[in-house]
């Protein structure tokens, strides 16, 4: 997973440099559909099954997305609610990191969904840069920025401390609090499940300020019990598109990330699966490598090839 993870950032940066290039800006919006797209597609692992769902309406607790990470055989569950957000390749800005819906700030209103919800909050930035700021991880490839992430606590510092009124926000005072997302997977206990190990990495990783792990309000974090709706997603098999299943959704888009073993009854539900076979198919019809070196990554399950910013499609 974490290999995914490190493409989706490349593939991200490939397509905010392209627009940079090309005068043609991209929404987060889009990017958000795009990258939901990937990890349902593309994801390779033979233990962890991938489900997306996506709303049909605008949400209204400031969320674009949530994320759970389930081991049902454990009874442990890991809620994320994330915020998108994109940078303006051209001026390196946020342009609206700091939106203000109606008269609610939007990073509040995501503080206090994710606290009834017992869910972590987060911001995802999608990322370019032409010239490296002053980063936390000065020795990663700056392609791993793609998609960053940064705790909510540090988006309410940035926007007390700012020096100026608007939504807006720099690249250099964002920078040294980016996180690249494939951190959630940096490091793994064998005697813990997934939803364990996700949340060990964001309290290590993400070193989260005042608020959210602290004793001013109840911690968000790996819970027992999944909540009803998304037991119910869960169960859904199959094509979901005449599925009603907006009202189960709290976010823009809900995606499980579930721990399973081969051979288990959820195991076999294959259409979300995806053998080192298939993969290297489908990385054949998306990138641009020859088949075989993506066949040999597949099988290799090493890190695929940079993606090629020269051909048409980048997913």
């Amino acid at each position: 997973m974490k290999q995914v993870f490190k493409c989706s950032s490349m593939h991200v940066w490939a397509l905010l440099k392209k627009s940079k290039n090309y005068k043609s800006r991209i929404g987060e919006e889009t990017i958000t559909e795009l990258f939901q797209l990937f990890l349902s597609s593309m994801f390779h692992s033979n233990q962890i099954l991938i489900k997306s769902f996506s709303k049909h309406q605008e949400s209204q607790n400031g969320a674009d997305w949530d994320w759970w990470f389930i081991s049902d055989s454990n009874k442990k569950y890991l809620g994320i609610r994330i915020q998108a957000k994109v940078i303006s390749p051209d001026t390196e800005e946020y342009k609206v990191l700091h939106y203000i819906s109606g008269k609610q700030p939007q990073a509040l209103k995501l503080k206090r969904s994710s606290v009834k919800d017992s869910m972590v909050p987060l911001y995802a930035l999608y990322t370019y840069w032409d010239h490296t700021p002053k980063l936390r991880y000065t020795g990663e490839k700056k392609e791993y920025f793609g998609i960053s992430l940064v705790a909510l606590d540090n988006i309410l510092k940035l926007k007390k401390n700012k020096p100026w009124q608007g939504e807006k926000e720099t690249l250099q005072r964002v920078s040294m609090y980016l996180v690249p997302l494939y951190k959630l997977l940096n490091k793994s206990n064998t005697s813990k499940s997934l939803p364990e190990n996700i949340f060990d990495n964001l309290k290590s990783e993400l070193n989260p300020r005042e608020g959210m792990f602290s004793r001013k309000c109840p911690r968000p974090g790996v819970i027992d019990k999944l909540p009803d709706k998304i037991m119910h997603l869960l169960r859904i098999d199959g094509d979901v598109e005449d599925e009603r299943y907006d009202q189960l959704l709290d976010a823009d888009r809900v995606t499980l990330f579930v721990e399973t073993e081969i051979g288990t009854e959820i195991g076999r539900a294959g259409t979300f699966m995806c053998s080192p076979h298939r993969c290297a198919l489908r990385y054949r019809l998306f990138g641009n490598p020859t088949s075989s070196q993506w066949q040999n990554t597949a099988v290799r399950n090493t890190e695929p090839p940079r993606p090629e910013l020269g051909g048409a499609v980048f997913w």
